[in-house]
């Protein structure tokens, strides 16, 4: 059985375009790491490449880490909406609410982060719609 962790405050959270990337790695909450891949996402590669799990940074699509999101444009805020985590063997589930795209509005989708740990980190081991 899971045990919920609680999310993120649910405020919209912006991302500035052309905003410097974070400079601390991310940290051992799951909440944390989608996170930091999302204010990442599109131009900090290596701010994304750090939030995968190795069998995802082996398998990336030929767009590089930005591409598993699966959004048109930039990511204009989200949402953390829920998380849970499964002790053994260690697992979570984030799913957040995204804004994307150019014009007022934008496109707004569903998005959940699968983590697994990997040398006792979070990090990111699919993407779904």
């Amino acid at each position: 059985t899971g045990t919920a962790f609680p999310p993120a405050a649910a405020t919209f959270t912006p991302t500035v375009p052309g905003a410097p990337p974070p400079v601390t790695p991310p940290a051992a909450d799951p909440n944390d790491v989608v996170q930091a891949y999302l204010i990442a996402y599109p131009d900090d590669t290596a701010g994304m490449l750090s939030c995968l799990g190795s069998s995802l940074r082996g398998a990336l699509p030929a767009g590089g880490p930005g591409e598993l999101l699966q959004v048109q444009g930039d990511v204009n805020g989200f949402v953390i909406q829920s998380g849970s985590q499964v002790p053994n063997p260690p697992q979570a589930e984030v799913l957040v609410a995204l804004q994307a795209g150019i014009g007022v509005g934008g496109t707004r989708s569903l998005r959940t982060f699968h983590l697994i740990q990997e040398n006792n980190k979070w990090v990111i081991n699919s993407i779904t719609s």
